[in-house]
């Protein structure tokens, strides 16, 4: 994959007043003072979504020259870290195709040190779960370029193909829970 023009940066701090765009370049978050350079070499470029529980990015990985794709928790219960734990150590243990890749060193901690308005510190520790992006268009992307709809055999074979993952996870007892 051609590496892709690099101009800004995301940050990452769920409580930044304004996270994109940043220069790129920058160490540290001009609007909350976060760092941008994540372990020393994985800068995010966008956000990729948010959910309940999560925001996904693509970063870019200044040692492999590739993108890459961040899961960072935002809820901070211990149930919450308990099972993104539980996922870092699941998808490590998964070989399959279908199955963004993750390599030993894929979770870690990002130690955040926030500034008030009033200039008061206070300190934010976020669970970061690095993986393999995985290259192609997405549902919306195919549905985008076909309003009228998609060839019955490429629904098949999606399908297909969901149930073969879905296969692998329950022969090893793993529920997925966000289907």
């Amino acid at each position: 994959m051609p590496q892709p023009i690099l101009t800004t940066a995301h940050c990452i701090n769920p409580d930044c007043p304004r996270p994109y765009p940043q220069t790129w370049g920058n160490n540290f978050c001009q609007s909350c003072g976060a760092p941008l350079r994540l372990l020393n070499r994985y800068i995010p470029l966008q956000r990729l979504g948010i959910g309940g529980f999560a925001a996904i990015y693509t970063v870019w990985d200044l040692q492999s020259q590739t993108e890459r794709v961040l899961k960072v928790l935002l809820e901070n219960s211990p149930k919450a870290l308990e099972l993104f734990e539980q996922e870092a150590w699941m998808l490590a243990s998964l070989r399959h195709l279908g199955i963004p890749r993750i390599e030993p060193d894929c979770y870690f901690h990002l130690e955040l040190r926030i500034v008030s308005n009033q200039g008061n510190y206070s300190q934010r520790r976020l669970p970061c779960l690095l993986m393999e992006k995985i290259h192609g268009k997405t549902l919306q992307d195919i549905l985008d370029d076909r309003p009228q709809g998609c060839p019955e055999a490429w629904v098949f074979s999606w399908l297909t193909q969901a149930v073969e993952i879905l296969q692998e996870l329950h022969d090893r007892n793993i529920i997925h829970r966000d289907i």
